[in-house]
This record gives structure tokens, C-alpha cells and sequence, in this order.
């Protein structure tokens, strides 16, 4: 991932990234040893049908500096299960040893319809005698693409040298199960489309005349500068604060939203998650669990239904991203999934109340002189907020009729940033909190579909860092959160019937690392996960997973899986 020296450097820096701002970090102490990576997210439960695997990656070594950043090969689905499949797994198993920065790793497919991202994720950072783990990620919805040939491709930029011996190992393989009529195919779209573009300018898109359903899947992560957004400092604060500048902070100030654009036009927002990877603020928070869906980084998705009449005229479309307030990298890949009627349809899009400013982002700042502090010479605190609500509506014309699409969207944006600043002692403390629901009505001949969804983003950091003579003290607490609720409403001439779901991952961590020439530790390491899931259907699955100095102490699930 991508560093820089400052206080919020240490917040989002690895503790390799820290040491190699020390002068004397030439040798460098050895780092205790942990157990392999766990999470307590649920499985991918496989039904007891035939199945196939196919491999893709056979222990690839990821390292840049032998060229290895990157590989590729020929894909086909297997001959031997067919399809329809009840169900594709990917398995992404990693190992690495030694000492290595956490890395961004992508796999696409591409069968036809360009490169469709399938799998994001970051690695753990090893221990000397090294770490395995494997992600199991349902990938069904991608059938549309991977029941074709074609090929794929996986990148990690992953750099060995020096003291950074961790070459990443990766086998991954896609396995294939049977669908029966006990397990059945699950519906997925007709068509995926990759979209030719991620930040800059966008390329042309052509796509069929027949769509009358439309969702645009978005992975995106930040990194560099921005790599811990949540934590940056207003950029007027930045150019006039001497103690900022000298321990080179990052501006662009605490709110971010990615937007995205139809010809130009705004088509969706995505306030995005607060990804901590795993050497973000203090890496031992984070060995052997690791922060909120850190292994296995999900897309965001939009709905661009309302969109499909114009998409739908065969002329040449573009669908373009851009970050506001965007101080550092954010790698996008897109993909379209796209439900087709079989016959060229019409439509129009009749109401979007999303503009590009209209967040309506406030600022409140406050700088104090800490005279006489021995340890601290400033106090600043930014406190950030904003909010959103819009309206997109369309409507398609089918051969049964007319359906209409309507999106409302409300959201809310608080962040509280507390920094003690000096030359050398540093110390933060920020809550920040982020609330998301949308509503999206569907009206048709077939009857009416209301799906409303809330998610909300908690998040409290609080940490400090301290030299020493011969290197620095670095506490740090991280309280973090993703919350789904889903309440699904099918009104048809038979009745109404409702669905609802909520999930609940937390993870909270606390560490004090402690550095000299000859010891790198951390001290009273501890870190917890509790995820709850929960449905009317009757599904539930709570687990709770705790760890103490890298091994862990408590592993309890309750499960109807």
C-alpha cells in the first residue's frame, strides 16, 4: 500500500513503512511469530451436489522485482459439470513468510465482454516463520461470464527487497456444483459487462437494446494519501499549520463519495467503507484477525435501472467515476449486469436530483496553542458533516408492459477529528459514522417490488505515537463496524410477502507496539470479532472470535447453516 511520513502515516502506515522513516533502521529487530489469520465471517456452504474445480493460480510467487507482479492463463468452465450450477466457490489460498507490506490483490475474468473484476483483497502481513489463510467467496452471480472461455488475470504489487523478503503465494481455483431440483440455479443476470474505464476519462460502451434491468458493480478502495481518507486534514488547514507540514499530512479533509456518471449525468454515489488493512495504525491490532473484510473486499452496487431507456437507443453510452475531495489512489473496475427481454425495448429517464455538489459538506474548525504543554505544542479538531437525498426515476416499456423504477436515497456523514500535534509526540482520536438507506420501487404488470436497505459505517480510532531514544511507543485503539438491514416487499395478484435480513460485523482491537534496535513487539495485543446474521426465513449465524498477542483465546459459533 502506498505510505508517507507523517502522524497519519503512522495511523495508516504498516510498522514497516514506520521503520523505514527511522534513520537507524537499517537491521532490523525480528518480529514475534502468530498464528495463521482467521475471521469470523460465515462460510460458503456447499450443497451435497456433483462439482467441479477448476484451478487457476498453482502457487504463484507474487514479486514485482522478478517481474511476477502480474500473471495470466487460459479459463474454460469445466466439461465435466455443465452448468447450471447451484453454486461457484472461489477458493484464494495465500501464504507468505518473512516481512512484507500488506498488498492490494485483484482477479478478473474476461470471456468476452472485457475484464469483470470477481475478487479483491488484501494480504496479511507475515511473520517470520509465515502465515497461511484461504478466502471462500461465492462468485454465482458472475455465471454469466464464467460459462464461457476465455482468460483470466491476477495482479499484487507485491515488492521483495532489502529486509522485505515476503514472496505472496497464491493458488486459487474455481469449483463448480451441480444444480438439482433440491438446488436449484439461482437467478443472475443475462449479460456482464465490463466497463472500459476507472478514474479519468471514460471510453464508449455499446451495449444491448433489449436491457430492461441494469446494475452497475463497483469495486474501489483507497490508498496512497488517501489510503486512510477518515483521517485527513482540510487542505486550508494544511497549507497554513507549520507542525501539519512538517510531519507531511495528507489534505482533502475526512469526507469522500465516489460518483458515478451516465453521459456525463450523475448516477449514483457510494460513500465508501473505512478499510483498515492489515498494517494500517498499528499491525499487531490486526494478527491473526484481521479488520472488517479485509481478505475479501466486496463491490459496491448501483442501480441503474432508470437509466435503461437511454442505454437501450444502441448508440454509444459512457459511464465515468470521479472522487470527490481525492488527495490519494482509487483504483475502480465496473462491471454492468445487465437483464435482457429479447427484443429491443424503449424507455426514459424521468427524474435525477443527484448533482455533483450536492452533499452539502460542512466543515467546523477549531486550532488551539497548547502553550506550555511539555509534550504537545497544538490542538486541532476538525468536525466534518454532510448529507444527501435524492430522487432517480425511469421507466422501460416490455412486451407486458410498462415498468417503472424508483430510486430514493437519504444519507448522513459525521466525523469528529481530535489531533495533539508537535514535532515528535503525536496523538488522534476521530469518531466517525456513516448512515445510508435506499429505497427502490419497482411497478410493473407483474405487481410492485419495495426493497429498502440501510447501512451504516461506525468507526472510532484512537492512538498516539511517541519517540524514543531509539525508537517509539505506539498505542492505538479501533473500534470498527458494517451494519445491513433489508426489507423486501413482492406485491403481486396473489398477496404481499416480505423478506428482511440484518447483519452486524464488529471488530474492536487494541495494541501498544513497542520498537528499539533489538525488539519489536506488541504489548497486551487484543483483538475480537463478532458478526450476527439474521433473517425471516428463519437463518441465523452469530460467531464471536477473540485473540490475545496473535492466537486465539475464544471461538464460539451458533449456527442454523
Amino acid at each position: 500500500m502506498g505510505r508517507r511520513v507523517s502522524l497519519l502515516v503512522v495511523l495508516g502506515a504498516s510498522l514497516l513503512a514506520v521503520l523505514m522513516m527511522l534513520p537507524s533502521a537499517g537491521a532490523l529487530p525480528p518480529e514475534p511469530n502468530y498464528q495463521n489469520p482467521v475471521t469470523a465471517n460465515p462460510p460458503v456452504v456447499a450443497p451435497p451436489t456433483p462439482s467441479c474445480t477448476v484451478p487457476l493460480l498453482q502457487s504463484w510467487g507474487f514479486d514485482n522485482e522478478l517481474g511476477q507482479g502480474s500473471t495470466q492463463g487460459g479459463y474454460a468452465p469445466p466439461a465435466g459439470c455443465p452448468g447450471p450450477w447451484s453454486l461457484v466457490v472461489l477458493n484464494w489460498s495465500t501464504r507468505v513468510a518473512g516481512r512484507q507490506y500488506d498488498r492490494l490483490g485483484e482477479l478478473w475474468v474476461n470471456t468476452g465482454t472485457g475484464n469483470v473484476e470477481i475478487f479483491r483483497t488484501v494480504n496479511a502481513e507475515p511473520s517470520p516463520a509465515g502465515v497461511t489463510w484461504n478466502v471462500y467467496k461465492d462468485v454465482t452471480e458472475y455465471t454469466p461470464v464464467l460459462e464461457k472461455a476465455g482468460m483470466y488475470r491476477a495482479e499484487m504489487d507485491n515488492y521483495v527487497f532489502g529486509p522485505y523478503t515476503g514472496i505472496i503465494y497464491v493458488n486459487a481455483t474455481l469449483t463448480f456444483y451441480d444444480a438439482t431440483a433440491r438446488y436449484p440455479a439461482p437467478p443472475t443476470a443475462d449479460a456482464i459487462v465490463a466497463v472500459p474505464n476507472g478514474l479519468g476519462t471514460p471510453k464508449d460502451l455499446t451495449l444491448p437494446q433489449d436491457t430492461y434491468r441494469a446494475q452497475l458493480e463497483v469495486y474501489v478502495t483507497a490508498h496512497a494519501c488517501d489510503e486512510f481518507w477518515y483521517s485527513n486534514v482540510p487542505d486550508s488547514f494544511l497549507a497554513t499549520d507549520p507542525y501539519a507540514q512538517a510531519q507531511g499530512y495528507c489534505g482533502g479533509g475526512t469526507f469522500r463519495e465516489v460518483q458515478a456518471t451516465v453521459d456525463g449525468q450523475m448516477a449514483g454515489v457510494i460513500w465508501p467503507f473505512p478499510y483498515i488493512y492489515t498494517g494500517g495504525i498499528n499491525p499487531f491490532l490486526w494478527r491473526p484477525i484481521p479488520a472488517v473484510d479485509t481478505f475479501n473486499i466486496p463491490p459496491y452496487t448501483l442501480d441503474l435501472t432508470p437509466f435503461v431507456g437511454r442505454l437501450d437507443n444502441g448508440m454509444a453510452h459512457t459511464i465515468g467515476f470521479s472522487v470527490v475531495n481525492d488527495r490519494g489512489s482509487w483504483p475502480v473496475d465496473a462491471s454492468l449486469f445487465l437483464w435482457e427481454a429479447g427484443t429491443p425495448l424503449t424507455g426514459a429517464l424521468t427524474a435525477d436530483t443527484l448533482t455533483p455538489n450536492g452533499a452539502n459538506v460542512r466543515v467546523a474548525q477549531a486550532v488551539t496553542n497548547l502553550t506550555g504543554n511539555p509534550d504537545f505544542n497544538e490542538q486541532a479538531q476538525f468536525i466534518t458533516t454532510a448529507a444527501r437525498s435524492f430522487q432517480i426515476s425511469g421507466y422501460v416499456n416490455t412486451p407486458s408492459g410498462r415498468v417503472k423504477t424508483t430510486i430514493l436515497g437519504s444519507m448522513s456523514f459525521y466525523n469528529n477529528e481530535v489531533n495533539l500535534l508537535s514535532y515528535n509526540d503525536l496523538y488522534e482520536n476521530l469518531t466517525q459514522a456513516t448512515y445510508v438507506q435506499t429505497t427502490d420501487t419497482v411497478r410493473g404488470p407483474a405487481g410492485t417490488t419495495v426493497t429498502s436497505t440501510t447501512t451504516a459505517y461506525p468507526l472510532v480510532v484512537d492512538y498516539g505515537f511517541f519517540p524514543t531514544a531509539d525508537g517509539f511507543i505506539l498505542p492505538a485503539y479501533v473500534a470498527q463496524g458494517k451494519d445491513t438491514g433489508v426489507l423486501q416487499s413482492r406485491t403481486t395478484a396473489a398477496g404481499t410477502s416480505y423478506f428482511a435480513s440484518t447483519t452486524s460485523d464488529t471488530v474492536q482491537a487494541n495494541s501498544t507496539l513497542l520498537y528499539s534496535g533489538t525488539i519489536e513487539e506488541g504489548v497486551n495485543s487484543s483483538t475480537s470479532q463478532t458478526y450476527l446474521y439474521r433473517d425471516t426465513a428463519g437463518v441465523y449465524y452469530d460467531a464471536y472470535l477473540a485473540a490475545m498477542d496473535g492466537y486465539v483465546t475464544t471461538d464460539l459459533v451458533h449456527t442454523n447453516l
